[in-house]
């Protein structure tokens, strides 16, 4: 299943390291999809920091190279799994002080900048406002705007989308 996959690669990253400045990967079965992000821990230092958020049942969701998981339910485990040192790490390179609650992956460990916006959140923002126009997302993070508010995660789309969708011109959707 999806969640034995992220379960499976939080084991092997645990075990074996995971040498990369961040990857977000989308990992589905018939039943469930998950958004994995992970980065590793940098030179000589063997793990990995990562956390996987189930995305909601009727929602889709998009990542153009970017990190987008911010806040995440620390105890969900049903729609939530993450390294055990996800935010201890963090602390201890002075990249987060907070509650554990306030805690963002994306914040942390991938933090935005005009051209992170630009050219990857912007990709994002054209898939959500394609799905879901009634939401009306406001172009802000798409012009590169730091003190945007961030888009969600996953959107509800107006209608049924079909593969067709990614293809037709009704929903451009860019790799």
């Amino acid at each position: 299943t999806a969640r034995q996959a992220v379960e499976l690669i939080g084991r092997l990253v645990a075990e074996h390291g995971y040498a990369s400045t961040g990857e977000s990967i989308s990992i589905s079965d018939p039943n469930e999809v998950w958004l994995l992000e992970i980065i590793g821990k940098g030179e000589k230092q063997k793990g990995a920091l990562w956390v996987a958020v189930r995305i909601p049942d009727g929602t889709i969701s998009a990542h153009a190279n970017k990190s987008r998981i911010r806040r995440f339910p620390l105890h969900d485990p049903a729609n939530c799994l993450y390294a055990k040192d996800v935010i201890s790490f963090a602390r201890e390179k002075g990249w987060f002080s907070g509650p554990d609650e306030e805690f963002s992956f994306a914040d942390a460990y991938d933090p935005a900048n005009f051209e992170s916006l630009r050219f990857c959140e912007a990709r994002v923002w054209n898939v959500f406002r394609r799905a879901a126009p009634s939401l009306r997302l406001p172009g802000d993070v798409a012009r590169g705007d730091t003190k945007a508010p961030p888009l969600p995660l996953s959107v509800r789309p107006d209608r049924k989308l079909a593969v067709a969708d990614g293809h037709n011109g009704d929903l451009v959707v860019y790799s």
